[in-house]
C-alpha cells in the first residue's frame, strides 16, 4: 500500500519545489481507457503485433508484451529490425486517450525533464495537453551522432522528454525486445556513447522511479547507469521506487543490502502513488489561473459569456491566428469568448461547459495541432460543442458549429469537423440546454462580417481551403474537396473517365504544370466512385531504407480499404500483387454492398527513371518491380508461382487466372515517356491506352478564371488575366481564345496571388491595375516571398538537398535537416507558405518542393549563392596570399617580441634580488643604528633602555616601510617596458598560425606566454594572466599531438610550466579545485623529467608545484594536506645540488617555510 508517512511526503514535496526531482516513466504507468474497459498501452501494441505476425495469444504468458511476440515469431533471428515498422502502424492507428496518470504527474509544474523507458509519444501528447506546449523530445540513438539532449531545449520548449531506449520510428533504433534494452542499456553506460549531459542530471537528481517494470536484471543496471558510482557509494540525492518489483522480495532484499540508504521502496501501484502525490501537492498548492494573453486580461476564472457571443476554442499554438480571428470579428461587433490558457492542474471544465451551451456559435480553430489524435483540451470542447450542444440546433435553420482552419493541414484530414455530427452520448453526463435564446442574431452577424470583411469565411486564415473568398489554390493541386472549384477540364476528364474504364492500365502523361494530379483528383475520382471504383493516388517512395514498392502499394490499399469500411480480404505480408489480386475470393464490398474496383494511380511516376537510377540497390528495386507489375498487368504468374503449381496443381484452385480485379493509373512528365517506352516489350499493356494531357487552351483559362472566381472578378478583367498568363507563349493570337496556349499551374498561382493581392488591400473584386507584375516576377517574388522571416542556412538546405544538380525536384528527410541544427519551425513556415510540401511515410517526414514551378527561381538563387561563395573564395585566396608574402616580416617581428620578453624576465629576477639585496642593507644599517644608541646609552641603565626600545620600534617601523615598498616595487618591476610587451603579443596573437610552421618559435612563444601569466598575477591582472596561461597550454598540447612518437622533454617541461602558471591564477581568483588539477598535472610532467639539462627547471617546477598544491590545501581547509606538501617542497628546496642557484634555494625554503608557519 502507498506510504502515510509524513514526513517521507515532505521530504518528496520539498525536493520537487527546489525543482531537483526527475521522473522516470514505465509501461506500467500507460494504462489506457478502451471499449472494453481500462487495458494496458503495450498489451495493446502487443497485440496487435501478434495478430500481425499470425501469432496466436494463447501461446503466449498471460501479461504478454512486444518481446514476448517477437520471441515467438518463427522468422525471429535476434534481430528486430524489421519489425519496426509495423510497430509505427500499429502505434499510429492506436487511437487512445492519454492516460490519467500522466495527465496528473505532468500537471505538478516543477517537473521538467521527463525521462522514458518506452517507445510510445503518450508522454509527450499529455504535455502538450495538459501544459498546452510542444515539450522538446530527444531519443538516445547509439547509431547516430545525436547521443544527448540540448539543455537549451529545456529552457526554450519548457519541458522535455527523453526516451533512454528510443522512440517509435520507421528508420531509427528503438528497443522492442530485452534483447534490444541490453544493448541500448550498454551503449548508455559506455564511456564513447553515453549521453553525458542526461546523465550528470540523473545524477545530480533525486529520481521517481515510476512503473518501468523492467526484468529484475536489468532494473539494476537502470539504478547503476543513474548514479555512474557503485550503489553503496555515499550520495545525497535518493530514488523513490513505485514499481510492482517493491513486492518481490528478491529485489527488495538487493536494495536493502547494497543501497540502504539512497533507495527507497514507495509501495502500492504506480499509478495510486501518483494519484496520492497529485492530491498532495495541489493540496499545498492550490492552482490558480494562468495570466492571459494579448488578446485580454485574464484575471481569475475564465468571464462567463452573454447568450449572443462566439466561443472560440483553439490549441494555444495557433494563438497568433486566433488574435487575427479576433480583431476581425470584434471590429464587426461579434462579442467573443476566449479561453485563456489553462495552467497545469486548473479545472476549468465546468465553466467550459456552460459557456459552450450559452454561446450563440462555436468556432473551432482546426490546425496541425488539433489532430484527432492529439487528446487536449481543444478535443474535449469540440467533442461537447459537436455531440451535446449541436444536435439540439437540428431541424432550425439555425448553423451553430463554424469551423476555421489556419494552416495547411489536408482537407482529409479535417473530415471529422466537415460532417454533420450526429447525436451521441453525452461526454460531460449532462444533457445541452436551449437557454441561448438569442442564438439567432448571431449567424446573421457573422455573415455580415463575412461581407465586411472579405477574408472572414469559413476557412478565414487559411489559404489553401477554397471558397468563393479563395477559389484558387495556388501551386497545390485541386483536391476531391475542391471539385465545385474544378473548372475548364470537362473533356479531358470524360476522356480519362472513359479510358480508366475500359482499360486495366491507363498511361496519362503530360508537361510539368499542367495538372494531371488535379485533373484525376478533383475530375475522375469523384465520378469513379459514382462508378463504384475505388481510387485512390500513390506516390512510391524510394528510399531505400522503406518498404519495396510492392508493399507500399499493398500498404497503401489496407488503408484506403479500412478508411472507406471497405469488406474483403487484405493481401498477406509475402504475397505477390498478382498472387493478391488473382485470388478467386477477391471481391470488395463497399458500405452500399456494392462490389467496388480499386483503381490505384501511381503519381509522378518518372519517379522510376530519375530517383530509381541513383544507386546500385535503387535500380535493384526499379527492375524487381518491373517483374511484378508485368506479371499483374500481363496476367503472367510469377516464375516461383509456375513451378509450385507444376509440382502442386491443385493450387491453383485459389486462383482466377482470367479476373481483373485491379486497375492502375501511371502518371509521368511527358519528357519520360521514351523512358516508359523502354519496358513495353515485356508489358505491350502499357502502348495502347494512353491518354496525353495538353496545356489549357485560352477558352479554358478564361472559364477557370470567370466561373471559379465569379464571386471576384468582372469579364473584361478576366480576359486581361488571361491575356497576362498566356503573353509569353509563341503564338499569341489577341482575339482568338482558343488558340491560346495556358499552363494551368501557372494560371492558378497568378490568380491566388492576385486575390491575396486584393485581400491585402482590402478590396472586395480583382481589378486590373493589380496586373502589374511580370509573369515570372510572380513566380519569383513568391519565392522570395516565401524565405522572408527563414534562416539562410534552412534556404541553402532547400536549394541544395530538394534540387537535383540538373535541376529536378528531389525530396529530402526532415529529420536530415534538424541533425544539421535547422530548426523545425521554419520548415513549417514554408509548408503554410506553399513553398514545401511534406508527407509522412513510416515514420519519416519527408520535404520536396511543391511544383516543378518552383525548381527555376531555386536553382537561380542557389546559382547566385554558389556564385558569391566562388568569389569570396577568390578574395580569402587573394588574402592567404598576401599573408604569406607578409610572413617574413611577421617572423622578424616574432623574434623581436621574444627576446623583449627573455629581457623583461630577467629585469624582473634582477630586480627582484636587487630590492631583495636592498631590504637587507637597510635592515643592517637599522640594526648599527640601534647598537650605537645602545652604547651612547650604557651612562643611564634607564635612559639606555628606554632608547633601546626606541631603536628597536624605528628599526622594525623602517624595515616596515621597506617591504611595502618592496612589495609595491614588485607588483610593478618594469610597468612601462612590460606593457609594451603585452601589447606586442596580443596583437601577435590572431596570427599564432602564421609562425607555426615552426616548432622552435612555438616553443619560445609558449614560453614568453608563461612567463608573461606569472608576472601578471604579480600584477594583480589575472584574467590577462589566465588568457596567456591558457594559451601557452593549448600551444604545448598541440606540439605534443604533433609529436606524438617522439615527445619532447622540453615539450613536457613547457607543460608543467604553463600548467602550475595556470594553477596560480586559478587560486587567486578563487577556483580552487581547478587550480589543484593544474598544480597536480605540472607536478606529475616535472617529475618525468630525465635529461641532466632539465633537471634544474624541473627541480624549480617540482618545488613550485607543491608550494602550490599546500596553497590549496589551505584554501580548502585542509591543514594536514596543506603540510604535507609545504613539507615536501621544503626538502626539495634543501636537496643537494637540485635547483640551479643559491636565490631559488633561498626562495624555495623560504616559500615554504612561510606555508608552515601559518
Amino acid at each position: 500500500m502507498i506510504s502515510t508517512d509524513t514526513n517521507f511526503w515532505e521530504d518528496l514535496l520539498l525536493f520537487i519545489e527546489e525543482g531537483k526531482v526527475v521522473p522516470i516513466v514505465g509501461r506500467d504507468l500507460l494504462v489506457v481507457e478502451t471499449d472494453k474497459g481500462f487495458r494496458p498501452f503495450h498489451s495493446l501494441v502487443a497485440e496487435r503485433l501478434a495478430a500481425e505476425l499470425n501469432i496466436s495469444i494463447d501461446d503466449l504468458p498471460a501479461d504478454f508484451d512486444t518481446n514476448d511476440v517477437i520471441c515467438a515469431y518463427k522468422n525471429f533471428d535476434g534481430d528486430a529490425h524489421r519489425i519496426y515498422p509495423k510497430v509505427v502502424r500499429i502505434l499510429k492507428a492506436l487511437t487512445v486517450p492519454v492516460p490519467e496518470s500522466l495527465r496528473l504527474l505532468v500537471a505538478i509544474p516543477k517537473f521538467r525533464l521527463f525521462v522514458s523507458t518506452t517507445f510510445d509519444s503518450l508522454l509527450e501528447e499529455a504535455l502538450k495537453a495538459v501544459r498546452r506546449h510542444e515539450p522538446a523530445v530527444a531519443s538516445y540513438l547509439p547509431t547516430t551522432d545525436i547521443l544527448d539532449f540540448n539543455k537549451a531545449d529545456l529552457g526554450k520548449e519548457g519541458s522535455l522528454v527523453f526516451h533512454i531506449l528510443g522512440r517509435a520510428s520507421g528508420s531509427t533504433a528503438f528497443a522492442l525486445t530485452e534483447g534490444q534494452m541490453l544493448e541500448q542499456i550498454h551503449n548508455l553506460m559506455s564511456k564513447e556513447g553515453r549521453p553525458r549531459e542526461l546523465i550528470a542530471r540523473l545524477r545530480e537528481s533525486h529520481l521517481l522511479i515510476l512503473g518501468v517494470s523492467f526484468p529484475d536484471w536489468l532494473a539494476r543496471f537502470l539504478l547503476r547507469l543513474s548514479r555512474e558510482q557503485p550503489l553503496w557509494a555515499n550520495r545525497e540525492a535518493m530514488e523513490i521506487i513505485a514499481d510492482k518489483k517493491c513486492a518481490q522480495p528478491e529485489f527488495a532484499q538487493f536494495l536493502q543490502r547494497f543501497s540502504p540508504k539512497q533507495s527507497c521502496l514507495a509501495g502500492g501501484s504506480p499509478i495510486d502513488f501518483v494519484r496520492e502525490l497529485h492530491r498532495r501537492w495541489f493540496e499545498r498548492h492550490p492552482a490558480q489561473p494562468a495570466s492571459g494573453n494579448s488578446i485580454t486580461p485574464a484575471t481569475g476564472k475564465p468571464p462567463e459569456m452573454s447568450g449572443g457571443s462566439v466561443f472560440i476554442s483553439y490549441a494555444s499554438e495557433d494563438r497568433d491566428a486566433v488574435f487575427r480571428l479576433y480583431e476581425v470579428l470584434t471590429s464587426a461587433g461579434i462579442e467573443v469568448w476566449i479561453d485563456r490558457r489553462i495552467n497545469p492542474g486548473d479545472d476549468f471544465s465546468d465553466v467550459i461547459k456552460r459557456n459552450i451551451r450559452e454561446c450563440c456559435a462555436f468556432m473551432p480553430v482546426l490546425s496541425r495541432h488539433t489532430q484527432p489524435d492529439d487528446d487536449r483540451w481543444f478535443r474535449i470542447e469540440w467533442q461537447y460543442a459537436k455531440h451535446e450542444v449541436a444536435p439540439s440546433y437540428y431541424g432550425t435553420d439555425l448553423p451553430f458549429l463554424f469551423p476555421v482552419v489556419v494552416d495547411s493541414t489536408p482537407n482529409n484530414e479535417l473530415i471529422e469537423f466537415r460532417r454533420r455530427p450526429q447525436r451521441l452520448s453525452s461526454v460531460w453526463g449532462q444533457p445541452a440546454t436551449r437557454a441561448h435564446r438569442t442564438a439567432g442574431s448571431c449567424p446573421k452577424s457573422l455573415a455580415q462580417a463575412q461581407a465586411t470583411h472579405p477574408c472572414m469565411t469559413e476557412t478565414l486564415l487559411h489559404p489553401n481551403q477554397l471558397s468563393l473568398q479563395n477559389p484558387w489554390p495556388g501551386l497545390r493541386p485541386f483536391t476531391e474537396s475542391d471539385r465545385e472549384f474544378f473548372f475548364g477540364r470537362e473533356r479531358e476528364t470524360a476522356e480519362l473517365l472513359s479510358l480508366v474504364q475500359r482499360a486495366t492500365v491507363v498511361v496519362l502523361y503530360g508537361q510539368s504544370g499542367l495538372g494531371k494530379t488535379s485533373l484525376l483528383q478533383a475530375g475522375v475520382f469523384p465520378e469513379l466512385k459514382r462508378l463504384d471504383f475505388l481510387p485512390f493516388r500513390l506516390r512510391l517512395d524510394h528510399s531505400e531504407d522503406f518498404p519495396s514498392f510492392a508493399c507500399q502499394i499493398k500498404d497503401a490499399l489496407v488503408s484506403q480499404l479500412d478508411g472507406a469500411g471497405v469488406n474483403g480480404p487484405r493481401p498477406g505480408a509475402s504475397e505477390t500483387l498478382w498472387e493478391y489480386f488473382h485470388r478467386r475470393d477477391m471481391d470488395f464490398w463497399g458500405p452500399r454492398n456494392r462490389l467496388l474496383t480499386p483503381v490505384i494511380v501511381l503519381d509522378q511516376f518518372e519517379e522510376m527513371f530519375t530517383l530509381g537510377r541513383r544507386t546500385e540497390n535503387a535500380i535493384s528495386r526499379v527492375t524487381q518491380f518491373a517483374k511484378e507489375l508485368e506479371t499483374l498487368l500481363e496476367h503472367r504468374p510469377p516464375q516461383a508461382i509456375r513451378e509450385r503449381l507444376d509440382i502442386h496443381p491443385e493450387d491453383g484452385l485459389q486462383f482466377d487466372f482470367q479476373r481483373q480485379g485491379v486497375k492502375l493509373v501511371l502518371s509521368l512528365r511527358e519528357d519520360f515517356l521514351a523512358h516508359l517506352d523502354t519496358w513495353r516489350t515485356r508489358m505491350p499493356s502499357l502502348l495502347p491506352h494512353r491518354f496525353r494531357l495538353e496545356p489549357m487552351t485560352g477558352a479554358q483559362a478564361l472559364e477557370v478564371v470567370q466561373r471559379a472566381g465569379r464571386e471576384l472578378v468582372e469579364p473584361d478583367v478576366a480576359r486581361d488575366i488571361v491575356d497576362f498568363v498566356s503573353s509569353s507563349q509563341r503564338r499569341r493570337l489577341a482575339h482568338v481564345m482558343e488558340q491560346r496556349e495556358v499552363e494551368p499551374a501557372l494560371l492558378s498561382v497568378i490568380c491566388d496571388e492576385l486575390n491575396r493581392r486584393r485581400l491585402e488591400r482590402g478590396q472586395t473584386r480583382i481589378t486590373a491595375d493589380l496586373l502589374t507584375a511580370e509573369r515570372q516576377g510572380i513566380i519569383h517574388g513568391f519565392y522570395e516571398r516565401a524565405f522572408e522571416g527563414v534562416g539562410d542556412g534552412v534556404r541553402d538546405w532547400v536549394e541544395d538537398e530538394l534540387l537535383t544538380a540538373t535541376g529536378y525536384r528531389d525530396r529530402g528527410a526532415l529529420e536530415d535537416a534538424i541533425r544539421l541544427g535547422l530548426a523545425e519551425g521554419a520548415f513549417d513556415q514554408l509548408v503554410d507558405r506553399r513553398i514545401l510540401h511534406r508527407e509522412e511515410r513510416e515514420g519519416v517526414v519527408w520535404l520536396e518542393l511543391t511544383h516543378d514551378l518552383l525548381s527555376d527561381p531555386a536553382a537561380q538563387s542557389r546559382t547566385v549563392r554558389v556564385q558569391r561563395r566562388q568569389a569570396k573564395d577568390a578574395a580569402k585566396r587573394e588574402t592567404e596570399y598576401a599573408r604569406e608574402l607578409r610572413r617574413t616580416r611577421a617572423l622578424v617581428t616574432i623574434f623581436a617580441v621574444l627576446l623583449l620578453v627573455a629581457g623583461v624576465a630577467l629585469i624582473y629576477a634582477f630586480t627582484m634580488k636587487h630590492h631583495a639585496e636592498q631590504a637587507q642593507k637597510a635592515m643592517q644599517i637599522e640594526k648599527d643604528r640601534a647598537d650605537a644608541e645602545a652604547r651612547k646609552a650604557q651612562g643611564s641603565a634607564a635612559l639606555a633602555e628606554d632608547n633601546l626600545r626606541k631603536a628597536v620600534r624605528t628599526a622594525e617601523n623602517r624595515a616596515a616601510e621597506n617591504s611595502n615598498r618592496l612589495r609595491n616595487e614588485l607588483l610593478h618591476p618594469t610597468a612601462d617596458s612590460f606593457k609594451n610587451v603585452v601589447e606586442k603579443i596580443d596583437a601577435l596573437s590572431t596570427d599564432e598560425h602564421e609562425f607555426g610552421v615552426s616548432t622552435a618559435i612555438k616553443h619560445r612563444y609558449a614560453q614568453s606566454l608563461a612567463v608573461a601569466a606569472e608576472i601578471l598575477f604579480h600584477q594583480g591582472r589575472y584574467a590577462k594572466g589566465l588568457e596567456y596561461a591558457e594559451r601557452a597550454l593549448k600551444l604545448i598540447n598541440q606540439l605534443e599531438a604533433q609529436e606524438k612518437e617522439t615527445p619532447d622533454e622540453s615539450h613536457r617541461l613547457m607543460g608543467a610550466e604553463a600548467h602550475y602558471a595556470l594553477g596560480t591564477g586559478l587560486i587567486e581568483t578563487g577556483r580552487v579545485s581547478d587550480a589543484r588539477r593544474h598544480f597536480e598535472e605540472s607536478l606529475r610532467l616535472a617529475g618525468e623529467a630525465r635529461e641532466s639539462s632539465s633537471k634544474h627547471s624541473a627541480g624549480r617546477l617540482l618545488v613550485l608545484s607543491q608550494i602550490g598544491l599546500g596553497e590549496v590545501g589551505v584554501k580548502s581547509f585542509s591543514p594536514a594536506i596543506a603540510e604535507e606538501h609545504f613539507k615536501a617542497g621544503l626538502r626539495l628546496a634543501k636537496a643537494h645540488d637540485f635547483l640551479a642557484s643559491p636565490d631559488e634555494v633561498d626562495s624555495g625554503t623560504v616559500l615554504s617555510l612561510l606555508g608552515l608557519g601559518r
